[in-house]
């Protein structure tokens, strides 16, 4: 019978067994397809080793409960079958139990899938505890949404409504498990909240798990909170900490997560999920050339897991973290360093590690390859607070470094994943954070061998070491190959499984006030932002006087993203420009392939049209577009705003314009709303001389009888000039970002969400922390781990 290894279904092993019986025994499993398999049974767990550059290492630590990362579910459901086949249906069922206590779902659905197959040729255990408990976790794993595809793909409903979650989206909060004595799990379901690992997860009395469940009370994921790993219950284990808001990353490989949770902000699908492909990061991780994770010091030395390079500590403290160890740096002295340069930086090459920084001087090294006057490379914070790649021609301090900067500013105290990649070939650098492409270049030239070592926290300037690092760094990697898009963002997704995506979608003005195009940045804060793929247009303008400003991006309860623009020319900017009276719109389930775009005429005498904005009803399941427009009643001046609105369920056919909002005598343009509990939120411009700031009001309703009443209040931006408003809400609190137009800057304030939203007081200016380099007036949108993948391999391309 021939082999397919995608399908685990399908055995094909030879088994040996030596060593006799007992805990000792040693069985060694091999599929056809060319998988080795080292398994070893003791009295209460099964070791199992894919064949990897760090199976030595593997080897000696049980993946069953306490690895990071076990093997591949089609390699767990191989060795289950070998273990099946010689009726050792307990030892399946620990490995089972321990998968699920590690959140590894794809790893479940693999292993029930084996299970079934198992007990329908050869049928159930005979021992009747074991079968019932096999039967039980049977049940309740084929009841996972992606079970019942061969793969454990699929979407995770959550919170009543579909979130693309990619391999192993679990259950939203309230879904029961299967009942059942000794069941897997007890009442509570296999996860709670949309949570992968909350209080009351799979546990049941009886079952292999300890009682407890996945994690303890108080472990759920949330912004800054805990990711239970693979300990005790109640602990976290090597799985590792999980912070949504710059948290330190979790170890290799990490842990899956489930489907995103609705925001409750207009509506949307709040983002995070899908699986972290711990496996396959483990893979390509065994492929680097040195990988440490500072799990394990051996007195002033430091091993790699993958390879056989070792650190030497010149000063700083490797010391327990939120993930496990972490080499952690002060500002003066350097940090460690290999005993060689490990690559040869005149060939192709690249880097990893998860950084922080704890304050920023003016240069800080996170990692060097020496030269004798010179290091070759840099990975690095320089004076204008960017990270960077610097590569050196030559090693002499008069030769020039080819700098690649990332669109990314650091915050201190945050924990950043970068990448970095050198090609001989065409001399391009690139420099991935997060996952994403944020920066890149042609060199002129080439990169000179360096003799190395390769250092950690400092860098070689006029022989001596300078440079020097205060943070952290962890997850460090090196290899000798270019690292694709794909390969930096599998890296940043183990470290960060559960990290909630945040896109701006915004314009750059390239020429006489018009807009190249759709731009997206990127933050795993809400704070810092950086253009993605080095400001790569998403999608070109195309329609009405052909200009692209002013975009808001929403979605809808379909999934469906729904772009509008300012598609005007702007008369201050741009001699002889006729402006238009409608707007455009495309759609797109992913922002990176698009409809073709449409012009929507605004049937009613206005100078113009600016500004356009989506926002969803649910009460009547319409889309309303608020926009900004004066009626032109002086053709030869200018004439006040208004905020008008339109109806229409398909974008096809629309309501006529209606007036949102309106006062006699008032300027208003640069209306966004969002929902905020049981009314709605507008925060709008005052366009009038002397004013140029940014007001809100409150209505009960979205439009119509009643909606929208009242003078707005009174100014919640300070003593200069803001327009472009948009909302978003964040861990408990409202964002507003702005465009502080006339100092080139963008702003943001924050209130609490519970807080008297028209009282400039409940706002504070938090602009100061904010980092949008190049952003003009654009909208901010929490997005699915699916959703910000296309994106980011977009992006890499």
């Amino acid at each position: 019978m021939g082999v397919d290894c995608l399908r685990p279904s399908v055995p094909d092993l030879e088994t040996v067994s030596s060593g006799g019986s007992g805990s000792g025994r040693e069985t060694r499993t091999r599929a056809r397809c060319g998988r080795w398999l080292g398994c070893r049974r003791t009295s209460w767990r099964v070791f199992c080793t894919p064949p990897l550059r760090a199976a030595r290492k593997w080897f000696r630590t049980p993946w069953c409960g306490h690895r990071k990362s076990p093997p591949a579910p089609e390699v767990l459901a191989s060795v289950a079958r070998g273990l099946l086949e010689q009726d050792r249906f307990d030892d399946a069922l620990l490995c089972a139990a321990r998968s699920i206590r590690s959140s590894r779902w794809a790893a479940v659905c693999a292993l029930a899938r084996a299970l079934i197959y198992a007990s329908a040729v050869n049928g159930m255990p005979r021992n009747g505890r074991i079968a019932l408990a096999a039967f039980a976790f049977m049940a309740v794993a084929m009841t996972a949404p992606g079970c019942s595809s061969r793969d454990g793909g699929g979407e995770g409903q959550v919170g009543g409504q579909t979130s693309s979650g990619g391999a192993g989206a679990l259950p939203s909060s309230g879904g029961s498990g299967a009942a059942g004595t000794g069941g897997v799990p007890a009442s509570g379901g296999v996860a709670g909240s949309g949570n992968p690992t909350t209080s009351g997860g799979v546990a049941g009395s009886g079952n292999p798990t300890t009682s407890g469940g996945v994690a303890g009370s108080g472990n759920a994921p949330s912004s800054g909170g805990a990711t239970a790993g693979s300990g005790p219950s109640g602990d976290s284990g090597s799985g590792g900490t999980q912070s949504g808001s710059g948290g330190a990353p979790s170890g290799s490989g990490g842990t899956d997560s489930g489907g995103g949770a609705d925001s409750g902000l207009g509506g949307a699908d709040s983002g995070s999920g899908g699986s972290a492909g711990g496996d396959a990061v483990e893979a390509l991780i065994a492929g680097f050339d040195a990988y440490w994770d500072f799990e394990t010091v051996e007195g002033s030395t430091m091993p790699s897991s993958v390879g056989d390079a070792a650190l030497e500590l010149d000063a700083g403290t490797v010391a327990p973290g939120p993930t496990g160890n972490q080499l952690a740096l002060s500002d003066g002295a350097a940090g460690a360093h290999a005993s060689d340069s490990i690559l040869d930086t005149a060939e192709s090459f690249s880097i990893a590690a998860w950084i922080r920084l704890d304050e920023l001087t003016e240069y800080n090294t996170f990692v060097s390859i020496d030269g004798s006057q010179v290091s070759a490379v840099y990975l690095q914070k320089r004076a204008d607070h960017r990270l960077a790649l610097a590569t050196f021609p030559e090693d002499s301090t008069a030769s020039t470094p080819c700098v690649t900067s990332a669109e990314v500013r650091p915050r201190p105290g945050e924990w950043y994943h970068v990448v970095t990649t050198r090609d001989r070939a065409t001399r391009a650098q690139r420099l991935y954070v997060d996952g994403v492409l944020s920066g890149k270049t042609v060199c002129p030239g080439g990169v000179f061998s360096a003799s190395g070592p390769l250092r950690i926290g400092s860098g070689r300037w006029d022989g001596t070491h300078r440079d020097f690092l205060s943070g952290a760094i962890d997850g460090l990697g090196v290899v000798s190959r270019v690292l694709s898009p794909r390969d930096a963002l599998a890296l940043y997704r183990a470290g960060r499984p559960q990290a909630r995506h945040y896109l701006f979608a915004y314009f750059v003005e390239v020429s006489q006030g018009r807009g190249d195009g759709l731009r997206l940045a990127h933050s795993h804060d809400g704070l810092h932002w950086g253009a993605i793929g080095a400001g790569k247009v998403f999608m070109p303008p195309s329609v009405g006087g052909g200009s692209f400003r002013d975009p808001h991006v929403m979605r809808d309860p379909e999934g469906v993203y729904h772009l509008v623009w300012t598609t005007s020319c702007v008369p201050w900017a741009e001699s002889n420009c006729v402006q238009d009276r409608g707007f455009g719109h495309a759609t797109s389930r992913d922002l990176v392939t698009w409809s073709a775009a449409d012009y929507v005429t605004i049937d009613l005498n206005v100078e113009h049209v600016w500004a356009p904005e989506t926002v969803f009803d649910p009460l009547t399941q319409q889309y309303m577009v608020v926009f900004s427009a004066p009626i032109d009643a002086n053709p030869s001046a200018a004439d006040p705003h208004s905020l008008y609105y339109v109806l229409t369920s398909d974008f096809e056919s629309f309501s006529p314009p209606e007036v949102l909002y309106s006062r006699p005598g008032r300027n208003f343009i640069d209306g966004t709303i969002a929902r905020v509990g049981n009314e709605f939120l507008m925060i709008l411009k005052d366009e009038a001389e002397g004013q140029k700031n940014l007001r809100a009001l409150v209505s009960p309703r979205l439009f119509g009888e009643g909606a929208w009443q009242g003078d707005p209040s009174a100014p919640l931006t300070g003593n200069y000039a803001a327009e472009g408003p948009s909302i978003m809400e964040r861990d408990g609190r409202l964002l507003i970002y702005f465009d502080k137009y006339t100092e080139g800057a963008y702003g943001a304030l924050h209130a609490s969400a519970g807080a008297p939203l028209t009282s400039p007081s409940s706002w504070e200016d938090i602009s100061s922390s904010t980092f949008f380099p190049g952003v003009r007036h654009g909208t901010p949108i929490e997005v699915p781990w699916d959703v910000f993948e296309k994106v980011a391999l977009f992006a890499g391309e």
